[in-house]
């Protein structure tokens, strides 16, 4: 769960020259979201699996980040 947290942060600030601010309440809330057992793990071919890629898309698309590559965000 640590790694996403320094990913979030580096692609927001390498897509936009003024990225959004991330609050520290909204960055708890987040990993708070992703760490909660309704996720059922994070890892391939777990449930939880498109339940997170589908709320980080989501993240990203709020934040105002762009895609990058063919597949969007994945």
């Amino acid at each position: 769960m640590k790694r996403w947290l320094p990913l979030l942060l580096v692609l927001t600030a390498a897509t936009d020259p003024a990225p959004p601010i991330l609050s520290a309440a909204r960055i708890k809330a987040d990993v708070r979201t992703l760490s909660a057992d309704d996720f059922h793990g994070r890892g391939p071919t777990q449930a939880g699996e498109t339940v997170t890629l589908a709320f980080l898309e989501a993240r990203f698309k709020q934040l105002g980040l762009k895609p990058a590559g063919d597949t969007g965000y994945r």
